[in-house]
């Protein structure tokens, strides 16, 4: 079993004793909570993901999830939660997995010579259009298409809110759109 439960728990400072004594029972609770629940939730997510990395991830994830909303979660609900937040984590990969499958098996049904030449075409001129992007978008696309992050992670990494996120991707795909139309490959 893994002891990275610490890396949920944030650290907050304050003065008051009592604030402080809800916060290290909170964080016993939760450490409690972790090492009951974290090896059969880890199980349960190779069964559905068949990779561990993969499951350890998914895990930790859900345990985020839960500290984020551990106010808002019945003492009796912990367990619960946990698993549909796997489940649902797990079924979010599969999914992402079957898109790129698919994909896949397009790209090589339809990779012809030309089709080759105009996506290097499309590649580079996206390139140039997205370094010629704000700061901030560039970050924001490279997150959510190139490491795959979810709006919602790439908020939390950024330090922004998620309609942010989608406000920037939103722009930003219109003004890369625009662009390759107008260079005449789209």
């Amino acid at each position: 079993m893994h002891n990275v439960y610490m890396v949920y728990i944030p650290r907050i400072q304050t003065t008051h004793k009592k604030a402080k004594s809800m916060l290290k029972k909170r964080k016993k609770d939760f450490e409690l909570l972790f090492k009951t629940h974290y090896e059969e939730l880890f199980i349960r997510a190779v069964s559905m993901l068949g990779n561990e990395e993969e499951a350890h991830d998914t895990v930790h994830e859900a345990f985020a999830k839960l500290w984020q909303q551990y106010s808002s979660v019945t003492k009796n609900s912990y367990r619960a939660f946990l698993y549909a937040t796997v489940k649902n984590l797990c079924i979010d990969i599969l999914r992402k997995r079957e898109v790129t499958k698919r994909y896949e098996e397009w790209a090589a049904q339809n990779d012809t010579e030309y089709d080759n030449h105009i996506n290097e075409e499309r590649l580079q001129c996206l390139e140039t259009e997205i370094t010629a992007l704000p700061s901030l978008t560039q970050k924001i696309i490279e997150a959510c298409f190139f490491r795959q992050s979810t709006y919602r992670e790439a908020a939390c990494i950024l330090g922004i809110s998620e309609s942010a996120v989608k406000y920037h991707v939103y722009k930003a795909f219109n003004e890369l759109k625009t662009k390759i139309k107008e260079k005449g490959l789209l």
